[in-house]
């Protein structure tokens, strides 16, 4: 056994965890997104700072060159040239003229001239490069032999000889003094183009040292992986933190200018837009359940109210008057409940007199019925009460049925259940009365599901002082007939008793376990109204067939048609026969319409019978009706093979049957002549037939009917 869930519990658990959860869910999304933006923003920022100092170290590198510019234009008054260069401009500290060979010719410096090395510089590189076919060329940091400071060297040919200008680093110090973090450290790191540090104004020392950034993350993660202005982090060489950065590159000088943030900034930014986003979040939520609470508490106690009120009407119980509750809606819906109390009140009392109906309508018969599972009777009607010459129903309630077949016949009864066919034609047996007295009886019966349970109806009729043998052929006729109808009533009934059955059972059990909701109460009581109506529909249908009128009438023989088939309906569909009807309006006959159906049902049954016979796998029935000058035609043919030529006038006489002793009795086309001929004053053949369908040819049987006008 499941551990039964209170359901008001369980909607505040599920509103207070979707409720969590939602707020979860903003929180993360929110903080993920915020942080997101600030990457974005950072990102969007140090590309712009990057391109603005990348322009002004470009602007300086353009300045410097200018010089070459000059010289090369105004070869007169160099040296005046060169020392107002040198009083002018700080960020110049030293400018050399050597020959080709390497050697200084003449030198301007702000320098002290006594610790000028007057050195040879054949060696240097750019002298190197310069006697080759380059023109100019940028150094990378170096350490002048000058002033021992941290500089780089801008030298290009003048003619005959090489200028070489000496660079102090302070200016390119100077672009980056403004560019500082929240940390209070520098942006912007210049790497020359073998790794080494031309600015890093955090740690100077690494300058002057010509510290090599070749082996850290800095290249590793940043410059030799990823692209410019690609934003990523990597070791900063200064503090030993995780930096986020980009770089650009000169493409002049080779030179890299990196700009860089620290990461545990973000980091902290991060966890404090987390926690005033969960704070904000938690606040949220805890209002939204505080309301919500409130409001699932109003509702349920409507609700509870509400069922109180509906399990009297649950239990058959409809005298209470429901009470208004706090919601509009819900009023409105017990106004509609009201309302549908008193038709289902009246329903009930209607269904229970069609009940009655019908019950007095099955004891009427000339016919014994038993309802029974494999042996034990279940219910029966007055007329196999009086024919087992019982007194009354109760002696034989319980009793085994098998105890009032003569023992002759039980093998014979039990054979025909077991082989499927007590629901095919009925069979000839003998039963025992009270006093242990043998009737004959003919019998048939159908099988059925009532609530859950697998049961029979069985009729049969006393044969034994039969001496009419029209009677008897008029009664046998009659007994196929209500075993058809009784299979109808099976197959009409089935599905709405179970429904009937589903939602009382399902509603009574919701009801009991405190989950029965008024929409689903209404929606099964309304259901159930409709399927009451459409048993008392089909009542009395059933009612019209088993006591036809005996009066001359008039009628639509399209009409007929109709109801034949609405009878015979689950039949086709059980067996997977196709109908295919043609219908000719207002075929006004005169004569006994009800007689004319027990016609039209037999001749679907032997149609029914020969494609079950003959295994036919494409089952077609065409149904016709048409006019011929002075009479109305119906036509009824299938796709079961047909019979043999020579049969076919025989097939009307008394006791002739194709079938199976077992499944036919040679009454049915009999009495359709009988009643077609005698008294309705028409005409009936036969005739083998061959026809299309989709392209398809088939063979088969035509039963045709003629009717005067």
């Amino acid at each position: 056994m499941f551990e039964l869930k209170s359901l008001k519990k369980s909607v505040i658990y599920l509103v207070i965890l979707f409720t969590m959860l939602f707020a979860i869910t903003i929180a993360a999304i929110s903080s993920l997104t915020l942080f997101n933006m600030k990457i974005n923003s950072m990102q969007h920022n140090q590309t712009q700072l990057l391109k603005q100092i990348k322009y002004d170290v470009n602007k300086f590198i353009l300045q410097v060159e200018k010089i070459s510019f000059y010289l090369k234009k105004n070869t007169k008054n160099t040296n005046l040239f060169l020392e107002n260069i040198i009083n002018m401009n700080s960020t110049i500290s030293t400018i050399m003229i050597l020959n080709k060979n390497g050697s200084i010719k003449t030198i301007h410096s702000n320098c002290d001239k006594r610790i000028i090395d007057y050195q040879n510089y054949s060696k240097k590189v750019y002298v190197k490069h310069l006697n080759g076919k380059a023109d100019s060329y940028w150094s990378d940091i170096l350490i002048s032999s000058l002033d021992k400071t941290a500089s780089f060297v801008y030298s290009f040919k003048l003619k005959d000889e090489i200028v070489v200008v000496y660079i102090s680093l302070n200016e390119l110090a100077q672009l980056s003094n403004n560019l500082k973090n929240n940390d209070g450290s520098y942006m912007i790191r210049i790497l020359d183009s073998k790794g080494a540090f031309i600015l890093n104004e955090d740690n100077p020392k690494l300058v002057k040292e010509k510290f090599n950034t070749i082996n850290t993350t800095l290249y590793k993660d940043l410059i030799n992986k990823e692209k410019e202005y690609t934003i990523t982090t990597f070791n900063n060489v200064s503090h030993g933190t995780m930096d986020y950065g980009m770089y650009t590159n000169l493409e002049k000088t080779n030179w890299k200018i990196v700009i860089r943030q620290n990461y545990s900034l973000m980091e902290q930014y991060l966890f404090d837009l987390i926690i005033v986003i969960l704070i904000t979040v938690i606040i949220f939520a805890l209002i939204a359940i505080y309301f919500s609470y409130r409001f699932l508490n109003n509702i349920f106690g409507s609700l509870d109210r509400f069922q109180v009120q509906t399990s009297n009407i649950a239990n058959g119980n409809y005298n209470n008057i429901l009470e208004p509750t706090y919601f509009h809606e819900f009023n409105k819906l017990f106004l509609s409940f009201e309302k549908m109390r008193f038709e289902i009140n009246a329903r009930e009392k209607t269904l229970r007199n069609n009940l009655d109906n019908f019950k007095t309508l099955i004891n009427s018969t000339m016919e014994g019925l038993v309802i029974h599972d494999t042996n034990t009777c279940i219910d029966i009607n007055d007329v196999a009460v009086e024919l087992l010459g019982y007194k009354s129903k109760e002696e034989l309630l319980g009793a085994s049925v098998e105890n009032h077949i003569s023992k002759r016949y039980r093998n014979l009864v039990k054979k025909h259940f077991k082989n499927n066919k007590f629901t095919k034609e009925p069979i000839e047996y003998q039963i025992l009365t009270k006093d242990n007295k043998i009737k004959t009886v003919l019998g048939k019966g159908q099988e059925i599901e009532f609530e859950g349970r697998k049961l029979r109806i069985s009729a049969f009729l006393d044969i034994t002082n039969i001496k009419n043998q029209e009677r008897i052929i008029i009664q046998q006729s009659k007994l196929a007939s209500i075993g058809e109808m009784l299979t109808n009533i099976a197959h009409h009934w089935r599905q709405p008793l179970s429904t009937i059955s589903t939602l009382s059972s399902g509603m009574k059990l919701e009801n009991d376990l405190n989950i029965l909701s008024t929409k689903k109460l209404s929606e099964g009581l309304s259901q159930i109204n409709n399927t009451t109506q459409m048993l008392s529909t089909t009542i009395n249908n059933f009612s019209d067939y088993f006591e036809p009128k005996k009066d001359i009438e008039n009628f639509d023989l399209t009409d007929v048609l109709a109801n034949s088939i609405s009878f015979f309906e689950p039949i086709f569909s059980k067996h997977k026969i196709n109908t295919l009807i043609s219908y000719e309006d207002k075929n006004i006959l005169r004569g006994y319409p009800y007689e004319l159906t027990q016609v039209i049902v037999n001749i679907f049954n032997n149609s029914k019978d020969a494609f079950i016979l003959n295994k036919i796998q494409n089952r077609h029935l065409i149904i016709s009706t048409y006019k011929e000058v002075d009479k109305y035609v119906l036509s009824i043919k299938d796709s079961a093979g047909g019979i043999k030529n020579d049969l076919l006038e025989k097939i009307f006489d008394p006791y002739f049957t194709t079938k199976h002793k077992y499944k036919g009795t040679g009454l049915g086309l009999y009495m359709c002549h009988e009643i077609i001929v005698k008294h309705m004053d028409g005409i009936i053949y036969a005739k083998n037939v061959t026809f299309e369908i989709d392209k398809k040819e088939f063979k088969g049987l035509e039963i045709v009917i003629e009717f005067k006008i």
